[in-house]
């Protein structure tokens, strides 16, 4: 993925990238961008898109059916 732009879209960049491969079967794929998006959100102090990337990591968990992780992963979304 390019990193070229304001480093916050960059990031969100990976959220919606992260978002279109639910259709798909890795979800591996998608946790990890979940994951870098947070990161890189945290780091740039961008609360939109970290509250993203945690909802992007949630639905994850929905559909890997981990109830469970899903919700804990959801309520951190509310706690930013």
């Amino acid at each position: 993925m390019s990193r070229a732009g304001d480093p916050a879209e960059v990031a969100y960049a990976r959220v919606l990238r992260g978002t279109l491969m639910l259709g798909g079967a890795d979800l591996d794929e998608v946790e990890r961008n979940a994951t870098a998006a947070l990161d890189e959100a945290d780091s740039l102090g961008a609360a939109p898109v970290a509250a993203a990337a945690r909802g992007l990591a949630a639905m994850a968990a929905l559909f890997r059916e981990d109830i469970g992780v899903a919700r804990q992963r959801f309520a951190d979304c509310l706690l930013i």
